[in-house]
């Protein structure tokens, strides 16, 4: 890359001369004659015939230009196949350079160069390499790399530099001598400007999966800007222009466009056009002054991202979408406009919520409202799969002025397997004490003390029944081994429990975190001994202990109840009730949220699902299952779901 300097004007005039060399003597000297009189006239009236704009050329130039890259190359032939982006933006000044400018007086404004070394951009780069079919036993993510930064355009060298040139050869022809031009002369006679963008290289961390499987920590170094922009100058004098195109080789992220004539430019586009190809390129720039345009833009890292109506946004479920409403040059943004929101999918306008508000003591969706859509900057989530049409609309200079986007919102696909065991009749497994952080029932000292010691004590049996299923026959081990069951009857108690196990496996999508949430209502009926009276009560539904219920993709829950004991006249220890029947209705939803902490909480499944458990105790004080109890739950079944769970108090201690 470099600058066309002023020794373009005696090329554009040598190329004149070529062309008449081929004419006839006489021709020679015809046009010989018309181009001295073109640069007498030019020397002559500088101001009224030719395109100077000023007397004084501008000494900076505002540029500003971003580029967006997006690729998803999975297709059979690609093995292994990436998907990631990279996002370049710069703004800055550009600075007028005297050396490199035309020392003409009559062309000081038709021929000039701006340095753009040292103008300050940002990047960030993502990119996530996959095989489809890995080594036996190897993930199929073979590396992933995540990053940018600051960064400035730079002169790497005398061949490669940063900045603008302008040159308007066709405002240099004087109209009246315009039918004299040959052609293929005129055809390059035209207003244009040349933009060179280009850096250091930067470094992108990441990992990389080796032969054997195991990842290792991995660097790429890539330049974030290598552009090239050739392009005709509009009648209107304003350079703001974007290009968009698609093309199927890997990302390059070399740029160059241009829509300068064939014979002055051999190609339009690079990387070349595919409207097939997976890779996505767009390029969007202004120089100088620039007419009144709306943008909107979405923040994505550091910076503002401009987006297009023929250009969809793509979303995650629960990825964060914050977006501005700008008119450029930003003298004219009155700083105030009105947002529309449609959403066009199975959950319609309620597929963008504001925030999901839950803790332990309240669980609710907040939709936007017309407070949030009458403001300059908007923030929400798109939680299902579907197509929004976002429209922004304000006024600048008296004018209403309205820009459209879309956005395309992806749910990623789970599956879950539930595992289920009979009820269980014996000594209670109480798990571990809830965190008062984040669990709506506080465990108390002592209670904390009891479920610590109820769990060490299952421990201490499961030590024994490993020993001695080393050597069968050790008396002292049997014997031990029913100290341990002894004492962790004592310290855990008996009741009637059942065990269900909850696994998700992700089939698509971006990767994320999982968790559970469960809310829970239910019924106990009781009859105390020595009566035939049964009591009964119910307890509304709410929020099942914690929230989360559970974290991860897996976890295991084993609700049950506990048989009270209490000491009879004669110092005997008897059961309190001789039947208890306890019934759950539980509805359990699993949630995703793709990776970063700004990202939102969204319902992936529900499975709504129900358990009764009957005791019965004779009069002699043993206690066993009782008929009819449900000996596994009932599932309505495993649904794909939209709607959030929500909730206004805490079923714990039920």
């Amino acid at each position: 890359m470099h600058f066309y300097t002023v020794h373009m004007c005696k090329t554009e005039i040598k190329e004149v001369e070529k062309f008449l060399h081929n004419d006839s003597k006489w021709g020679i000297r015809l046009y010989k004659m018309l181009i001295l009189i073109f640069l007498i006239v030019a020397m002559v009236i500088p101001k009224s015939t030719l395109a100077a704009e000023q007397d004084t050329p501008k000494k900076t130039m505002p540029i500003r230009f971003s580029l967006n890259i997006h690729w998803n190359q999975d297709s059979a032939k690609n093995d292994p196949w990436s998907h990631g982006s990279m996002m370049v933006s710069c703004r800055g000044k550009a600075t007028y350079s005297e050396e490199w400018s035309a020392p003409y007086e009559h062309a000081k404004n038709s021929f000039l160069t701006y340095s753009a070394d040292g103008i300050p951009c940002q990047f960030v780069y993502n990119n996530t390499i996959q095989e489809h079919n890995p080594p036996k036993g190897c993930s199929t993510l073979l590396a992933e790399y995540r990053g940018g930064g600051q960064f400035r355009l730079a002169r790497i060298n005398t061949g490669m530099s940063s900045g603008l040139n302008i040159r308007k050869m066709g405002s240099l022809i004087p109209k009246e001598f315009s039918s004299l031009i040959p052609a293929s002369v005129k055809s390059k006679m035209v207003d244009y400007y040349d933009f060179f963008a280009v850096s250091e290289p930067k470094p992108v961390h990441g990992t990389k999966r080796d032969d054997k499987c195991r990842f290792h920590a991995d660097t790429l170094m890539i330049r974030p800007a290598s552009i090239v922009i050739r392009y005709k100058i509009p009648e209107d004098g304003y350079i703001t222009e974007h290009r968009y195109w698609n093309a199927a080789v890997s990302p390059q992220l070399q740029v160059k466009v241009s829509n300068l004539p064939k014979d002055m430019e051999s190609k339009e586009l690079s990387p070349t056009p595919d409207k097939k190809g997976e890779v996505t390129y767009r390029l969007n720039w202004t120089f100088g002054e620039a007419r009144p345009t709306l943008r909107i833009e979405r923040h994505v890292g550091d910076y503002w991202m401009l987006l297009f109506e023929d250009d969809p946004v793509k979303v995650t479920s629960g990825e964060k979408i914050e977006l501005r409403g700008i008119v450029l040059p930003e003298n004219k943004d009155s700083g105030k406009g009105q947002w529309t929101i449609q959403g066009k999918g199975p959950s319609g306008d309620k597929m963008f919520i504001k925030k999901y508000e839950a803790s332990k003591d309240k669980g609710k969706v907040k939709y936007l409202d017309s407070k949030d859509l009458n403001n300059q900057n908007i923030t929400f989530y798109g939680t299902d799969d579907g197509k929004g049409e976002i429209s922004y609309e304000t006024t600048a200079d008296g004018k209403t002025m309205k820009k459209h986007i879309k956005i395309n919102v992806e749910k990623p696909k789970f599956d879950v397997e539930i595992k289920t065991e009979d009820n269980k009749y014996g000594v209670l497994y109480r798990g571990d004490p809830l965190n008062s952080g984040e669990c709506c029932y506080n465990t108390t000292g002592d209670e904390k003390r009891v479920i610590q010691e109820c769990k060490a004590s299952w421990e201490k049996v499961t030590e024994a029944e490993e020993n001695l299923k080393k050597d069968t026959n050790n008396s002292g081990l049997i014997n031990k081994l029913k100290g341990a069951r002894s004492k962790r009857e004592e310290k855990c108690g008996k009741g009637l429990q059942f065990r269900i196990k909850f696994n998700a496996t992700q089939k698509s999508g971006a990767p994320g975190n999982l968790q559970y949430v469960q809310l829970v209502s239910g019924s106990r009926t009781e009859r105390r001994r020595g009566t035939d009276k049964n009591e009964s009560k119910t307890f509304p539904e709410g929020l099942d202990g914690c929230y989360p219920t559970y974290k991860g993709n897996s976890e295991t829950d084993m609700p049950g109840f506990e048989v009270s004991y209490e000491k009879t006249e004669d110092n005997k220890t008897m059961p309190v009730y001789s039947f208890i029947k306890q019934c759950y209705k539980f509805k359990t939803y699993l949630m995703y949220k793709p990776k970063g902490k700004e990202n939102e909480w969204v319902p992936i499944k529900k499975f709504p699902w129900e358990w009764c458990g009957i005791v019965q105790c004779n009069d002699w004080g043993h206690c066993g299952e009782g008929y009819p109890g449900k000996k596994i739950p009932e599932f309505e079944g495993i649904y794909d779901t939209s709607k959030y769970p929500e909730w206004k108090q805490c079923a714990a201690g039920e």
